[in-house]
């Protein structure tokens, strides 16, 4: 008698689901990690190009929150730039 044979597993990377994702960015953000696309995929163990045309509104939100940070940077290292400039120089 011939052995059993399981069904074919879908693979890892077809998976995903909004939620997945959702977790995955959660726990890039309590860890503090850089925010990217690349990023969440790899924790959420699918390849970027499947969030960006499977979830482009989630592919939105992580852009957003990209752009947030690097906003933020800037205008903190402006607002130090500043700050520095007002203090009197001494000679």
């Amino acid at each position: 008698m011939p052995p059993k044979r399981c069904p074919p597993c879908p693979s890892a990377r077809s998976r995903a689901n909004p939620k997945e994702l959702q977790l995955a960015l959660h726990r890039l953000q309590r860890a503090g990690t850089k925010i990217t696309l690349k990023a969440v995929a790899i924790e959420a163990n699918v390849s970027p190009p499947l969030i960006n045309n499977r979830y482009p509104d989630f592919a939105e939100e992580v852009r957003t929150i990209m752009g947030k940070a690097v906003r933020q940077q800037r205008d903190e290292k402006a607002e130090l730039l500043s700050l520095s400039e007002r203090k009197p120089r001494i000679a």
